[in-house]
């Protein structure tokens, strides 16, 4: 299981399919060609950093579990 919390910014995200892939098991197009979470239990937290790092808006957001802190975009 992830230590991440992953959200996606659905005002930010162009549809690049970059975190498709990067993570395709964790990502898909939602109808409206933007990305979701469709399975946030993976144990390839490496694979989901290079992910959220390969999205172009930094549309998606990593939290860690344990500390609550933004791991991704970094502030």
């Amino acid at each position: 299981m992830s230590k991440y919390k992953i959200s996606i910014d659905k005002d930010r995200c162009v549809g690049s399919t970059l975190c498709i892939m990067q993570a395709p098991d964790v990502f898909e197009l939602d109808a409206e060609h933007q990305s979701q979470v469709v399975d946030s239990d993976t144990d390839d937290d490496e694979g989901l950093l290079d992910a959220a790092r390969a999205c172009p808006m930094n549309a998606i957001f990593l939290i860690d579990k344990e500390t609550g802190e933004q791991v991704w975009p970094r502030r």
